[in-house]
């Protein structure tokens, strides 16, 4: 059975296990640093972790605040990060439980808004995030990147 909870700082190993699992580690040569520095920064992120029994298989974090205020700035608006689930997992509602967990989270938070940067590339995910209510807004920060937005 797939549960989700929040993430702690002693997770990291076993996020970096989604992304060595698909083979994505020469994708992201500093993951293990970016969790590691993720996960300290309560004050500024929430991250989650799905699991089956022991075996991560799924992760997201939700933003609070950011240089890049029409993201996160807060106080109204959060920003959804590194939704990642294991190729092996994909299809069987992982996304979607780690999502409702972030949403729940960012309301009783008080956010209104919710933000994401998506590669223009990744088709799938984009329609993903459609789906789920997201709005193109702007160009991300990176050329290939598309910014999105929903109410909450």
């Amino acid at each position: 059975m797939i549960t989700v909870r929040k993430a702690i700082l002693s997770d990291a190993h076993l996020i970096y296990d989604i992304y060595e699992k698909d083979g994505d580690l020469a994708d992201f040569p500093n993951v293990m640093v970016d969790l590691e520095e993720e996960l300290s920064r309560i004050d500024t992120r929430v991250v989650w972790i799905a699991l089956d029994g022991d075996q991560p298989v799924g992760t997201v974090a939700l933003v609070l605040d950011n240089w890049q205020k029409d993201l996160a700035d807060g106080e109204t608006i959060a920003m959804v990060k590194r939704l990642r689930v294991r190729e092996d997992y994909r299809g069987r509602g992982v996304s979607r439980m780690l999502n409702d967990a972030l949403e729940d989270e960012a309301r009783k938070l008080g956010f209104q808004r919710l933000s994401i940067e998506v590669s223009g590339s990744n088709i799938h995910a984009k329609n993903i995030y459609e789906h789920w209510g997201y709005k193109f807004f702007r160009i991300g920060y990176r050329i290939d990147e598309l910014a999105l937005t929903k109410p909450l």
